[in-house]
């Protein structure tokens, strides 16, 4: 089972890391590959570029096991959609094997707002970071909500978590 951990990463700081360490180790992800947003549709453009951002990525990563940076974003051309990406793992992993969507709360807020968010369930599950401030957020109904991870194994995509990490100030 991977996990899939997108951001414009502009810059990387430790919250990303200890976020992706600790979804990484209670999900028991087999690698959580980081994905930055080449040209991200929600967010102001990034203030550093798409090679420093890539660049900043792998240098914060390195000794850190299962955590994987993967420039695929920036292989394509428009805005930087989950779906596309979806899609592009689900062609070189396979359809069977579960995909982990890991966003926080206050992202699954907008989540109504993505570029063919009714997809996304039959591509991966949705995996939400606790963040304060957003304790009764719930992702929109096309995902089932369960509450253990091991539950995640049993199928591709399609089921919604919610994960509380430690909080980094």
């Amino acid at each position: 089972m991977i996990g899939v951990f997108g951001g414009t990463f502009d810059p990387v700081h430790w919250g990303h890391l200890r976020a992706a360490q600790a979804a990484r180790a209670a999900l028991a992800l087999d690698e959580l590959r980081l994905i930055p947003a080449a040209s991200p549709p929600h967010r102001t453009p990034p203030q550093a570029t798409a090679a420093d951002r890539l660049e900043m990525l792998r240098l914060a990563v390195t000794g850190l096991p299962g955590l994987v940076v993967d420039g695929r974003e920036f292989e394509r051309e428009g805005p930087s959609y989950t779906v596309d990406t979806l899609e592009s793992l689900r062609q070189e992993l396979g359809d069977d094997g579960p995909i982990c969507l890991l966003i926080g709360m206050d992202a699954v807020a907008g989540l109504a707002d993505w570029h063919r968010w009714r997809e996304l369930p039959a591509l991966a599950h949705l995996v939400m970071l606790h963040r304060p401030g957003h304790e009764n957020v719930r992702p929109p109904g096309v995902w089932h909500p369960v509450s253990a991870a091991g539950v995640l194994r049993a199928a591709p995509g399609g089921r919604a978590l919610v994960l509380d990490i430690p909080e980094v100030d």
